[in-house]
Order: C-alpha cells, then structure tokens, then sequence
C-alpha cells in the first residue's frame, strides 16, 4: 500500500518536471512518454528521502526524518536577518550560506531542498562537493544526477534544461573540496551563473573558503541561536510536555552562562542530551563539560543484552577522558582548535599518547572521539573541536590532575602565560578551587597590595590610552551607539603602569584580572560613557584635536580617575574582599587535610 504522504508528493513532484518536460520538448528533439513521468517521479521521491533522512548525535546510529527535529535558524538575507524557511524567501540571485562548524549548514540545505520540492516551482539538485569526480567537473557531476531520474542526458539537454529555470542547484561543503580543485570548481561555478542565469545555485561553506571572494556570490551568514531559537530547538527535540518545561525553567534559572555557550544547533543538542541523562542543568560551565564526558560515553556504552561495545580503541571510559585531555592540551600548546587534514590529526594523537598509552592505535583513537562521542567533528577535509571551549575546559582539566609537587609551577607557569590560558584560568578557579586561589589568586593579590599598599596609589597608576592614529571623533560617535561603547572601552583602555610594575611578579594574571574587574564588565562600561556623555563630550572632543598625543593621554585618564572613582574603589575593595576569602578557604582546605590525615 502506498503511504499517502507519498501519493501526495508524487503530485507536488509532478508539477515542476511537467513544467522542465513541456519546455525542453519545444526546444529539442526530446522525446518521452508522458506516462513515464512518473516512473520519473519515484526516483525524485527517493532521492527526496534520501536528503531528508540524516543522522544525528542526538539519535546516533538512526536515521531520521530533519522535519522531526530541525528548527530553522536566522540568515542573513535580501531583506536582513529572517529565518531560513525557503530559499525563494532568502534570496533570488546565487549566494553562499557561511556558518561555522556545528551551525547546521548541511541540514539547513537538505531542509530548503526539502521545501524547494515543496514549492512545486522548481526541481533542487542537491549535490555534496565532497563526491566529486576525480576531475571535479560540476557540470558532469550535474548530468550524472538528472541521468539517475531521467535514464540518459546528453549535453544538449543539459543545456537546456539549464536554461528552462526550472531547476535549482544546492551544493553542499564547498569547503570540502580538495585544495587542488577548489579553483576549477570555482571557475566552472562562475561559468554555470554567466551561461545560465536562469538556474540558481545555493552554496554552503564554513567562512575564510575562496568562493567567497567571487563577485558571482552573495555571501549570507547563518545567525548565532537567541534564546528564542534555543527553546525553539529544545521543544524539537524533547517530545514530553512536563520534560520540556522542566528543561526550560531550569534553564532560565540556571548561573550558567547560556547566551556564551548555545550558540549552536549542535551544542544546544548536547546540552539537552546532559540534561537527560542526569535531570538537572549544571550551575557553571565546568560542571557541564564534566558531566558532557559521561554522557556521550553512556550514549554509545548502554548495557543492553548482547550490545557489542561500538568504541575502538582498548581505553575504558577513565583512560578515554585522560587521554583526550592530553590530546587537548598538546593541540592547545600548538595552537590548533583546527586540524587541516586526517593526518594532521592523527600526528596530534600520536604525540598525545606516546608515554601514557603507548599501545594505542591512532586511527582507532580518532574514530572514537569522532564519531562515538563526536567532541571533534569532520568539516570537509578538516577536523575541528565542536566548540572552543570544549579544548579549553579538558585541558583545564588536565592542569587539574598535575602532581601536587608539580602544582605550584604548574600555576607559575600559567601566570606567565595568562593571555595564552586566560579561559583555562577561569575554569581552574572553579574545578581546582583550593590550588588556585593557593599557587595563583592568593599569592596574586598580595602582590598587588604590596605594590600598591592603598587606594590612592592604585589610582594614580592608572592609565588610559588611546590608540595613536585614533580619531577622536570616533569616540564621540562611539558614545551615540550604545552596541560600540564596549567595544571602544575594550579597544582603548589599558592599564600600562600596573603591567610594568608587576611584569615579574603576578603581572599577567592580574592584569587580566584588573581589566576583567574594570573594563569587561558591561555595567561599569556603560556607566563611564554615560557619565562621559554627561560631563560633555562634545566640548571634551572638540579640544582634543589640537592637542598632541601624550596630553590626550593625560586628559582622558584624568577624567576616568576623577569622574569614576566609586568604580575604582569599588574594584580595589574587592581585591581586598577576594584576599581575605582566600586566605579563610585556603586555611580551613589545610585543616581538613590535617584532620583527615589524622
């Protein structure tokens, strides 16, 4: 019996074809029984199938239908940022979709082709890059695919059915091409959008992929998630009403800092998936990346009857953390979020497991990490961790298990490092409370109030620089723009005399907590510049121009020291608040190690 739902698209997939059907006929010799469309008609069914069934890591191995858990996002389109429903909606002229690894870019072209069918307007060609010929000619590429519904094109009716408009080209992962073909591909592109204007063509890529720089495309970039469309995805993916609410209230109530971290479709699906498992949303960042491990373990390791383990590698699931830390860490040290090729990988594991798992194989490694527990992700030709913070919590993690006797240098040496391991800094202060605030915030502080014993000599160390070359203008428009004022205070404001002064003792690490406690918090900026805007920045800025760079200096650190002072008291107490709860934590973590060594 057939499905009516397939009844049905057989009629919506026989509109655009008797539409390409009547019009190559008047142009060629074509000829085909009428009645053989729809045999036509099966074959696009199929394949129509085919694109909508994917798999996830939501349900790992099962395929499943992307209506049942895909929520549109938000591009940038002809008419400014809507969400991606059609492509007719998004835009009429060939553009390239760009978004970042786990924004969803292959599912949201599988959708429009879905919907393109829908339309009953034209018939989309959808086209993974990845499998083009050896000579990486779109063209043949194209023929092959219309020759698996059609039986047979010939060039010439591939011209014209290029030129009827009643086709539509999606090409997924450009940025999967290999290096060599990526500028024949490109040129062939080009020739397809100069010959045949009537045939639109749909591209996706990650950003920085040459076809972005050709003038035959428009580039439109996917939108990070809101809130909206978090909660929009979760009621996708959790099906029972009381689970969704739940998820969603504790959510909203959770410390976790949510618009940092789901920006993604991808990193929203695991955040749900956590929350599953475990019924309860971690209160920080570090409580959810060390409950993540677990979970994507569970995922694939259930105890079921005769479940045949799917992992690769001999590394249970302890060792598999330990490893993939130390893989963190070196690929850190390396600075590489992003490996270029397999093998790129496979050196990074092969240098991760040279001491402590000698016996590993490479390749069984990578299998595991990406495709069971999918914390590094294929993207084209290059393998990248799903999300930054992902590399930069594990290896905080691994900092976390050096040997105590290594401890202090360990910190020493992250102080030295600050810039390089600022959000790894932040994550020990959480998971390694007690040997950080021992071997880094304590001994930090008392640096700083030694050097500046009380308030007015912190003050009067203070510094605020603008940029030489900066135009001073800038800032009076900055000032009219509430978005840019942060960005300008981050820009411009730097605290020269307290980096020098403390450069061999705790300098980075408290610069970095100076600038976190005075620039980085949006309140303080935003309260400088209004109180900025009040003292009268129009006949401020019109005295500056005539002035030489150094006296700029001076007037602009004069304001912030005098106009906005409360805030810099307020930020000299909290040090002194935040050393003496150090010292209180410090010394009862001491007691009960004494008592439990007793």
């Amino acid at each position: 019996m057939v499905d009516p739902s397939l009844s049905a698209l057989f009629k919506v997939i026989n509109k655009p074809l008797n539409d390409l059907y009547d019009f190559v006929k008047k142009e060629t010799k074509f000829h085909l029984e009428k009645q053989k469309l729809n045999d036509i008609s099966g074959k696009l069914e199929s394949k129509i199938e085919n694109i909508k069934k994917v798999k996830t890591i939501y349900k790992g191995d099962e395929a499943i239908d992307l209506n049942l858990f895909y929520y549109p996002p938000y591009i940038n389109s002809d008419k400014g940022y809507i969400k991606a429903e059609t492509i007719e909606d998004i835009s009429l002229k060939n553009f390239v979709i760009e978004g970042v690894a786990g924004q969803g870019k292959s599912i949201l072209l599988r959708y429009l082709t879905y919907r393109e069918y829908q339309g009953e307007k034209r018939i989309p060609i959808f086209i993974e890059l990845r499998k083009l010929n050896e000579k990486a000619e779109i063209l043949s590429h194209i023929k092959e695919a219309i020759s698996s519904w059609v039986f047979s094109v010939s060039d010439e009716l591939l011209n014209w059915v290029l030129k009827s408009g009643k086709i539509v080209l999606l090409l997924d992962g450009f940025d999967e091409l290999k290096e060599k073909d990526v500028s024949n591909v490109i040129k062939d592109l080009e020739s397809i959008s100069q010959q045949y204007p009537q045939t639109q063509i749909v591209i996706t890529s990650r950003p920085d992929n040459a076809i972005q720089s050709s003038n035959f495309f428009k580039v439109l970039s996917i939108r990070p998630y809101d809130d909206d469309e978090i909660i929009g995805l979760i009621r996708k993916l959790v099906d029972d009403d009381d689970s969704f609410d739940n998820l969603v209230n504790a959510l909203q109530e959770s410390p976790l800092k949510v618009d940092e971290l789901l920006k993604t479709p991808l990193m929203v699906t695991l955040f749900v998936m956590t929350y599953r498992a475990k019924l309860i949303i971690p209160d920080s960042l570090s409580k959810f990346y060390e409950e993540l491990f677990s979970v994507l373990i569970y995922k694939h390791d259930r105890t079921k009857p005769g479940y045949q383990r799917e992992f690769k590698s001999n590394l249970n699931e302890s060792e598999l953390q330990e490893w993939f830390e130390i893989l963190c860490f070196i690929s850190k040290n390396e600075n590489k979020l992003i490996f270029n090729s397999r093998q790129d990988l496979l050196e990074c594991i092969k240098k991760s497991i040279t001491k402590k798992f000698p016996k590993e194989d490479p390749s069984a490694l990578l299998e595991d990490i990406s495709k069971n527990l999918c914390l590094i992700i294929r993207d084209g030709n290059n393998y990248s961790f799903i999300h930054r913070s992902i590399q930069e919590f594990f290896v905080a993690s691994f900092f976390k298990k050096r040997p105590q006797d290594l401890a202090e240098q360990t910190y020493k040496l992250l102080d030295e490092k600050g810039k390089k391991y600022k959000s790894e800094i932040r994550f020990l202060s959480e998971i390694d409370s007690y040997r950080y605030k021992k071997y880094l915030l304590k001994p930090s502080l008392e640096c700083f109030f030694e050097i500046y014993p009380n308030l007015e000599s912190f003050k009067n160390s203070l510094n605020v620089s603008l940029e030489e070359g900066y135009d001073v203008y800038h800032l009076e428009a900055d000032l009219d723009n509430s978005h840019e004022t942060v960005n300008y205070v981050e820009a411009t404001i730097s605290m020269v005399d307290i980096t020098q002064t403390l450069d061999d003792k705790h300098g980075n690490y408290l610069y970095h907590l100076l600038y976190d406690h005075l620039i980085s918090c949006r309140e303080a900026s935003s309260a400088i510049f209004i109180n900025l805007n009040n003292y009268g920045v129009n006949r401020f800025m019109q005295t500056m121009p005539i002035l030489d760079h150094e006296i700029k200096i001076n007037k602009v650190s004069k304001f912030f020291r005098n106009e906005n002072s409360n805030l810099i008291d307020n930020i000299y107490k909290k040090f002194e608040k935040q050393l003496q709860e150090c010292k209180v934590e410090i010394d009862n973590q001491e007691d009960q190690s004494f008592l439990d060594l007793i």
